[in-house]
C-alpha cells in the first residue's frame, strides 16, 4: 500500500471564522506537501483535564443551543458542469452530516434545506455549504490551487466552503477526498477545534489513508457529545 506523507491543515482564525489548508506542490501531486502550521498551538496549549478529549476537543465557548439543525447545499457560482456531479457532491455532504447526527447517539438531527435551484440563495439553513473561487462574499477569500482548501464558521456562523480551484475527488482515488474534508469543515462548525489524535477525523493533518471507512474517531466521537452534553 503506497502510504504518502500527511498533510497539516493549517488553521488561522479571524473571529469565529477558521481556515484549513494543505500546502501542495503540483497538479501531478496534488497530496504531496511539507508539514506546515500557521498557527501558534494555542489550541493544544490547555490543561489536560482527566479525559483527554476534554482539553483537546471542547475547551471552546461556541457551540450550538438547538439541537435540530438544517443544512443547504448550493451552487451560487455555477461551478458545477452538470446536475449529475451537483448531487453526487451533495451526496457526500449529507453522509458527513448524518455520521456526525449518528455519532452523537442521535441528539443533533440535521434537515436539508437545499433549495430546488441549486444557484439560488440560502433559504435560512443554519449552515451553509457551497464551492467558490478566489473573493465570493465573505470575511475571507480563497487563494487557487494549493493553500487554503477550505474554511468554516465556528458556531453559530454556519459557513462551510471549499475551494473551487482544488483537484476534488469523492473517491478518495486523485485529488483532496471531499468525504474527509467535509467531515473536518462540519465538525469545526459544530464547534469542535483541533484533535492531536493521529485516529480523528479532526486531527489538523489531511492524510491520504482512508480512516476506517471515514468513521468518526473515538476522540471526535467523545468530543462532539461532551460539548453537547450528551452521555
Amino acid at each position: 500500500m503506497l502510504i504518502l506523507s500527511p498533510l497539516l491543515f493549517t488553521v488561522a482564525i479571524s473571529s469565529v471564522f477558521i481556515q484549513d489548508s494543505v500546502v501542495t506542490t503540483a497538479k501531478s501531486t496534488p497530496h504531496r506537501g511539507k508539514r506546515i502550521c500557521g498557527r501558534s498551538g494555542s489550541e493544544f496549549a490547555q490543561p489536560r483535564l482527566k479525559k483527554r478529549y476534554e482539553a483537546i476537543l471542547v475547551l471552546n465557548k461556541n457551540k450550538w443551543y438547538i439541537r435540530t439543525l438544517s443544512w443547504s447545499f448550493r451552487d451560487p457560482f455555477r461551478l458545477f458542469k452538470n446536475d449529475r456531479k451537483f448531487v453526487a457532491v451533495k451526496g457526500i455532504v449529507r453522509q458527513a452530516f448524518e455520521k456526525w447526527s449518528n455519532s452523537s447517539g442521535g441528539a443533533l438531527i440535521f434537515n436539508d434545506l437545499s433549495p430546488i435551484d441549486r444557484t439560488a440563495e440560502n433559504s435560512g439553513s443554519n449552515f451553509d455549504v457551497l464551492f467558490a473561487k478566489y473573493a465570493h462574499g465573505d470575511k475571507e477569500s480563497f487563494d487557487g490551487f494549493g493553500g487554503i482548501v477550505a474554511h468554516s464558521g465556528y458556531p453559530v456562523e454556519g459557513i462551510i466552503h471549499f475551494d473551487g480551484s482544488e483537484y476534488w475527488s469523492i473517491s478518495g482515488r486523485t485529488g483532496l477526498d471531499l468525504r474527509y474534508v467535509a467531515l473536518h469543515e462540519i465538525g469545526h462548525a459544530l464547534g469542535l477545534r483541533h484533535s492531536d489524535d493521529p485516529k480523528a477525523i479532526m486531527n489538523p493533518y489531511y492524510s491520504d489513508q482512508l480512516k476506517g471507512g471515514f468513521e468518526l474517531g473515538e476522540d471526535d466521537i467523545l468530543g462532539i457529545r461532551k460539548l453537547y452534553g450528551i452521555s
